[in-house]
């Protein structure tokens, strides 16, 4: 097999998969060969099928948490704005919630952070626990 070439289906999601582009390969195909590459290109069809899927997932979880950080920090401010603590020039924020996502929290103390440039502590508060 002279000439062998490899390529790469890159999709929207970024995702590659490289696979032996069989019918490239410069050699008379034989009928076995007709079925090695029908198979090639239908398993590289089912990956490609499979990982679009896992893509459209991915995203539909990133914006949902997107969505609870956006919520989690519009809940924060205004906790922030009702007690004061901007104008009273505090030296750290403390801001908690019941229910907030212990998985954002992180992300929320950040904003707050680059926000106020001061320490901030975010709590997720969960019944008699807080997370933070």
């Amino acid at each position: 097999m002279k000439d062998q070439r490899i390529i790469y289906a890159d999709e929207e999601f970024g995702a590659r998969a490289w696979i032996p582009a069989a019918a490239e390969v410069d050699f008379a195909l034989s009928e076995s060969n007709h079925r090695i590459a029908n198979n090639l290109t239908l398993l590289a069809s089912a990956i490609s099928i499979r990982a679009a899927e896992i893509a459209n997932f991915l995203e539909a979880q990133n914006r949902q948490r997107q969505q609870t950080e956006r919520d989690i920090l519009t809940q924060a401010l205004l906790q922030i704005e009702q007690a004061g603590w901007v104008e009273r020039d505090c030296r750290a924020l403390v801001v908690g919630g019941e229910h907030w996502h212990a998985g954002v929290i992180g992300i929320v103390a950040s904003r707050l952070v680059d926000r106020f440039h001061r320490p901030a502590v975010v709590i997720a508060l969960d019944e008699a626990l807080g997370h933070g």
